[in-house]
């Protein structure tokens, strides 16, 4: 019987993490699809900023029980696309994040965000691995590999950094 109550509660535990993995992705994901919109519109329509308020109010008016869609963070939105509207990065993580769940990563994020040294860097693709506890980076280049490519990047270990 205990045996079985660890094995339930095994399972309970991957479906949470896989569940708020889905919601997490699926979020990300909207937030640049409404940036990307917005972007676009003010290429073709010649939009401003002072649309972004307005948009806020409309969100809030039409949807009053959702979240998040203040000014502030439609602007997010906006900067989000304009900075990440890169094919490559789509089409790599697309279907990344239940297929690396069934080998024990967890998809973290795409142009995860570092300052270090008061220097700014973005890892392309992150990974959490979840039996190992430890996070795995992807750089990803465009054109012909070049082995030397491999050995430019500096990683810094940081013991604990989960504590």
């Amino acid at each position: 019987m205990r045996t079985l109550l660890i094995d339930i509660k095994q399972r309970i535990r991957k479906a949470q993490t896989k569940a708020i993995l889905s919601a997490n992705s699926e979020l990300i994901s909207m937030y640049w699809d409404i940036g990307k919109m917005l972007v676009e519109k003010q290429k073709v329509a010649g939009w401003g900023a002072a649309v972004i308020p307005r948009l806020s109010k409309d969100i809030h008016n039409e949807l009053p029980q959702i979240k998040g869609f203040s000014e502030r963070n439609i602007g997010y939105m906006i900067r989000f696309a304009r900075e990440y509207e890169t094919s490559i990065l789509q089409q790599a993580v697309a279907k990344l994040p239940d297929k690396t769940m069934l080998l024990g990563f967890a998809f973290v994020g795409r142009q995860y965000h570092l300052e270090i040294s008061d220097k700014d860097f973005y890892i392309d693709l992150l990974f959490f691995h979840l039996r190992l506890r430890c996070f795995i980076f992807i750089e990803l280049k465009k054109g012909e590999f070049k082995p030397e490519s491999s050995f430019t990047l500096r990683i810094a270990f940081i013991p604990n950094c989960h504590e």
